[in-house]
């Protein structure tokens, strides 16, 4: 492997692990809410959780770019944004 592959393998690697520490920070702060506001509890959460998951996996998992766009689109849609 070139010096070249190591540093965009190394950049890929950071990005990831960033985005998994965000998704995780975000997680939280939405569990305390969806508790507060719905008594949401550890079930109820689990299967959000697993949502999330599934919704990753199938619909954004291509890329980062891929991911980000796609998920702006679909949230317009949803909150009916122009």
């Amino acid at each position: 492997m070139t010096y070249a592959e190591k540093l965009i393998l190394k950049k890929k690697q950071e990005t990831a692990n960033a985005m998994q520490e965000g998704m995780t920070f975000a997680g939280g702060l939405y569990a305390v809410a969806l508790n507060n506001l719905y008594g949401f509890g550890a079930k109820r959460l689990a299967e959000v959780e697993a949502e999330v998951q599934r919704i990753w996996d199938e619909e954004f998992c291509t890329d980062i770019e891929t991911a980000s766009y796609g998920l702006a689109r679909r949230v317009k849609q949803i909150r009916g944004e122009d």
